[in-house]
């Protein structure tokens, strides 16, 4: 009889740990499929946002194709932004965002995203639909790179020739 009773405590243990993880998935696709509705329709809500803040959508779900390389293995993958539009002749990337964390450009994910937008795509500026605000962001990464003028890059090779000079000078003795 104990036997039995090991056996039936097993396989409801078993089924217990099954069915746990069965509605622990469904509960986080249902999440997920609400979240997704949710971020649908927020951005649809984002384009008259956008028009009566003057800008002109040119591109929805825009997707451009890059590449990196890993221990020189070229790697292809994909960006998709929301919205590509246009004010006053210059180009922007819109990306529309609700819920709690993501609207905020210093939430990690939402301003590594940016940054993506901003190297891909090249634009005259990022902006970021906060839908939950119902409010448009303007975001500008100012990285500090070093910009050299001619007279810079004169003066550099004018430095490496100086040298090479120098070795030529000595190694011909």
């Amino acid at each position: 009889m104990t036997n039995y009773y090991i056996a039936i405590s097993i396989f409801c243990l078993t089924l217990g740990g099954y069915l746990a993880i069965k509605i622990k998935r469904w509960i986080n696709i249902r999440a997920m499929k609400k979240r997704f509705k949710a971020g649908a329709t927020a951005e649809r809500n984002a384009v008259p946002l956008l028009q009566r803040n003057g800008f002109k959508i040119t591109d929805d779900q825009p997707e451009r194709n890059c590449f990196f390389e890993v221990d020189g293995e070229k790697i292809k993958y994909n960006v998709r932004a929301d919205y590509l539009a246009e004010r006053k002749g210059k180009k922007y990337v819109v990306e529309v965002k609700s819920g709690e964390k993501a609207p905020d450009p210093n939430h990690s994910d939402t301003r590594r995203q940016l940054l993506e937008y901003d190297h891909v795509y090249r634009p005259d500026g990022l902006i970021l639909a906060d839908m939950k605000k119902v409010v448009l962001k303007t975001i500008e990464f100012n990285i500090d790179r070093p910009s050299y003028t001619w007279l810079d890059k004169l003066k550099a090779a004018a430095l490496f020739l100086a040298i090479g000079i120098a070795i030529g000078i000595v190694l011909a003795h």
